[in-house]
């Protein structure tokens, strides 16, 4: 996770806390406690302590999932639209990678998938995102880029977008390389 609070009950971006700071971090979902991890491979990011239990974090995120979080944080904030990153939704017990707000009473949720999702999952998250009033972009990591044909995860992503209010972004994420998002396959809003 990108997130934590921190002593002063406030939240805290990975990679603008300092590796040297003694400062005891928790989860804002569980409130268990969490550890900077700052080195020299991965980017900065919190992890929950072995004995720590979250229902709605999920650890072991790819060096891809957490970039493109912040890639995409950071975008729309220079664009000026109000961005959460990680916000947990109570009433769902999910937490998208990002809630944007469109217009003051539009709120967003922002999926960057980059592994496989069940179909079955890709729907109830969906449903459960538009039933509470939000309308969900999908933005597709690099495992989702077309190669010779689509896979079956592929395809349901684009036959879904079609029958939910929701959106599909390809995004390619390389290392060394200014990240690029890809192909829009639009969305039915009614």
């Amino acid at each position: 996770m990108l997130i934590a609070l921190n002593d002063q009950n406030k939240h805290v971006l990975a990679h603008e806390e300092g590796k040297e700071n003694k400062v005891h971090y928790l989860c804002p979902v569980c409130k268990g406690s969490v550890c900077l991890k700052k080195g020299e491979i991965k980017l900065p990011h919190f992890a929950h302590l072995q004995s720590e239990k979250c229902q709605v974090f999920s650890e072991g995120e790819t060096e891809e999932h957490l970039i493109g979080k912040r890639v995409l944080y950071n975008w729309f904030i220079q664009q000026g639209i109000p961005c959460q990153l990680e916000a947990h939704i109570p009433s769902l017990k999910q937490r998208p990678d990002l809630v944007i707000w469109l217009s003051s009473d539009q709120p967003c949720a922002i999926e960057f998938q980059c592994s496989p999702l069940s179909i079955k999952r890709l729907k109830e998250r969906t449903k459960g995102y538009n039933n509470a009033g939000y309308t969900v972009y999908w933005i597709l990591g690099n495992a989702f880029f077309p190669k010779k044909s689509f896979t079956a995860s592929q395809r349901a992503f684009f036959y879904l977008s079609s029958r939910f209010r929701l959106s599909i972004v390809l995004f390619r994420y390389a290392k060394k390389r200014t990240p690029l998002f890809g192909s829009y396959y639009g969305r039915r809003t009614s």
